[in-house]
């Protein structure tokens, strides 16, 4: 090896999502901290390949059909080896099972981050065994996630580690400036209060809980809107059951680039999800200072405080998320100190660079350069 050194990235796709976005980002960033990256689709490719090739960053993808698919563990050996990959990172158990094999078959260090466990892959514990077991290091983005993984997986010491997510605190910022026009953007430009989320459009989000939440207190906040950004698989049957619970209330403008520029349109941020792990979406908008109103799962709690950077409810709940967006809307001078301690929570504890230094460090223990 040279002075640098190779990291090739492994996901199962490249469609539009926190996960996709992230691996996006830190690959494009990888020649500002002294390597180079590349990223690996053992599926398919979708609309973050742009955003590589933009970067100058190099991708493949196998097409790796549905069901379980031995062949593609040398196929992907064969582009690591190829490219002259010297770590594997792998991102879920779907990608990483293979990412371990094939790390297995050609002599190179693998550490699989997981993200989260979703309900679909809740069923698979035999791939994230086996993915925790072949993975030299497993990485989880939250206390929460590697209590849960110890305690399924009894992997070995040393082979599980947390490191936080992280986003661009620069780039997600406050832009009160930009308050009317993105409320312009969004068409929620009609004076009432606006509630915002941010996510893939799946049963893994729980929206329906966040719909009746807005319902419950549409009579109370005349104009109060809900903008929801994203999509993803629910999207038809999500606009039915919006214009069935909450008529006019829910404003559903899909997919949309420049989400910076669009979060200070809102008053409040909420999420209602059933499962996560850090969701990128809640780290963006506390570092645009938006107050936030989030279900206590997974991760969620490792980076909302109760009472100072934003409210807690259960999951399922709807008049409890209810209950919250009343408690902050009603008190804005409230709202607006969970905001700012929200932005100084994440600068703190979840930057990008942060995030980075700590998973350089990894690639370069994985590497032989510790």
């Amino acid at each position: 090896m040279g002075s640098a050194f190779r990291v090739m990235h492994v996901l199962y796709s490249l469609r539009t999502g926190g996960l996709e976005q992230l691996v996006a980002e830190m690959a494009a960033a990888a020649r500002q901290w002294g390597f180079e990256a590349g990223v690996v689709a053992v599926g398919g490719g979708g609309p973050v390949a742009r955003r590589l090739e933009e970067a100058g960053v190099r991708w493949w993808a196998l097409g790796k059909r549905e069901g379980l698919r031995p062949g593609v563990i040398g196929r992907l050996a064969g582009v690591a080896g190829a490219w002259g990959a010297d770590v594997i990172h792998a991102h879920n158990e779907g990608a990483g099972v293979y990412a371990a094999a094939a790390g297995r078959l050609c002599g190179i260090g693998v550490v699989t981050t997981r993200h989260g466990i979703t309900l679909a892959r809740a069923a698979n514990r035999w791939v994230r065994r086996a993915c925790g077991w072949m993975s030299r290091v497993n990485v989880c983005v939250s206390q929460a996630l590697a209590r849960q993984i110890q305690s399924e997986e009894r992997l070995p010491p040393g082979r599980l580690r947390v490191i936080y997510n992280g986003v661009d605190t620069t780039t997600f910022a406050p832009r009160p400036g930009l308050r009317a026009w993105a409320r312009a953007q969004l068409g929620v430009d009609g004076g009432g209060p606006v509630v915002m989320s941010v996510g893939r459009l799946v049963p893994e989000k729980d929206y329906p809980t966040l719909f009746k939440a807005v319902q419950a207190l549409a009579e109370k906040w005349p104009g109060l809107k809900l903008v929801v950004i994203g999509g993803g698989e629910q999207e038809g049957l999500l606009r039915v059951l919006a214009e069935a619970l909450a008529p006019g209330v829910v404003v559903m403008p899909g997919r949309a680039e420049g989400l910076e520029k669009l979060l200070p349109a809102a008053d409040i941020f909420a999420m209602s999800s059933a499962t996560e792990g850090i969701p990128r979406a809640l780290l963006e908008a506390m570092a645009c200072a938006l107050p936030v109103v989030a279900t206590a799962v997974g991760g969620v709690p490792e980076v909302v405080e109760h009472g100072h950077t934003g409210l807690l409810v259960p999951p399922g709940e709807a008049l409890a998320l209810a209950r919250a967006i009343d408690t902050l809307l009603a008190a804005p001078e409230r709202a607006r100190v969970m905001g700012r301690a929200g932005r100084e929570r994440v600068e703190l504890m979840f930057s990008f660079d942060g995030m980075m230094r700590a998973y350089l460090r990894l690639y370069q223990e994985l590497a032989g350069r510790g």
